[in-house]
């Protein structure tokens, strides 16, 4: 076969290609054109949802930076919703509200019982939520079961079951083991009595008597004469002044009967009253007489 059937057989094949795909086009060219065209507007809405969900990304997280207090963290969170940051944010409100609740359940129990309850409830809801890390399912779970050992009183079973579930999952890390630690300490009598005991203590703000203007923060006895607060601050006053005038580098009188008195007087004694024993003896005498 020579060149030239060859070149005139490629010519046949591409018209024959070329019919069929004018008469695809004409039948099908629409349906074509339109799926290009969304092929396009996706693959733009993908890359303009990640450069925006980069950007909120990263604004989401120098707003958790920024943030200190529980109120903070709950603004980043409802400002960021179903991303890693707001995750991070509500567990960041949820150990807040457990410091600040431990805090407050020494001095004004009722307000630190609230704190408590929001906080186990917002530690709950970090747990429900998924995907989850496991460093901050860790950490959630540890503040759980803290807040539950706290508010448990007689049964602390809950609190207990909490710590296995640490101690299961994360058994070799830092939470893991002090979840055991915990564990072993709850079964303990002595920890249980001390909880059943904590739990019926109920301080108030209001416990603690707040003193009174120019008075005492005290009832002084029946018998106990009236305080004149106007003459003691004068007093005092006096007496800071003269302190001041006393000059500081002039050295101290000694005080009567002192040592350097006493040394003073033994040097005045005369030496009749040395002792006998520092008198020198007299040399005994001789009845017998020299020879001349």
């Amino acid at each position: 076969m020579n060149s030239e059937h060859r070149h005139e057989l490629k010519e046949n094949e591409l018209g024959k290609l070329t019919v069929k795909a004018q008469s695809f086009f004409e039948k099908y060219g629409n349906q074509v054109l339109l799926g290009t065209i969304g092929a396009l507007l996706l693959a733009g809405g993908i890359a303009l949802w990640v450069n925006s969900s980069t950007s909120k990304a990263a604004a989401g997280w120098n707003r958790f930076v920024g943030a200190e207090t529980a109120s903070d963290y709950a603004t980043v969170a409802d400002a960021f919703p179903g991303t890693e940051v707001a995750q991070w944010a509500k567990l960041n409100e949820a150990e807040n509200y457990l410091f600040n609740g431990l805090q407050l359940t020494f001095k004004d129990r009722k307000s630190g019982k609230s704190d408590l309850e929001k906080g186990k409830a917002l530690f709950e809801d970090v747990l429900k939520s998924t995907p989850l890390p496991p460093r901050m399912r860790e950490r959630a779970l540890f503040g759980l079961a803290r807040t539950l050992e706290i508010t448990s009183g007689k049964d602390t079973s809950e609190a207990i079951k909490t710590y296995d579930a640490i101690v299961t999952d994360f058994k070799d890390s830092t939470y893991g083991r002090l979840a055991a630690e915990r564990v072993d300490a709850l079964k303990k009598g002595g920890t249980q009595s001390f909880y059943a005991w904590f739990q019926e203590q109920n301080p108030k703000l209001d416990d603690r008597p707040k003193p009174k203007d120019g008075g005492l923060p005290f009832e002084l006895p029946s018998a106990h004469p009236p305080l004149d607060f106007d003459a003691l601050g004068k007093k005092e006053e006096s007496k800071s002044e003269e302190t001041k005038d006393e000059p500081k580098d002039l050295p101290k009188e000694p005080a009567p009967g002192t040592e350097s008195e006493k040394k003073e007087e033994g040097e005045k004694k005369p030496a009749a009253d040395k002792p006998e024993a520092d008198k020198k003896p007299e040399e005994p005498k001789s009845d017998e007489k020299k020879p001349e």
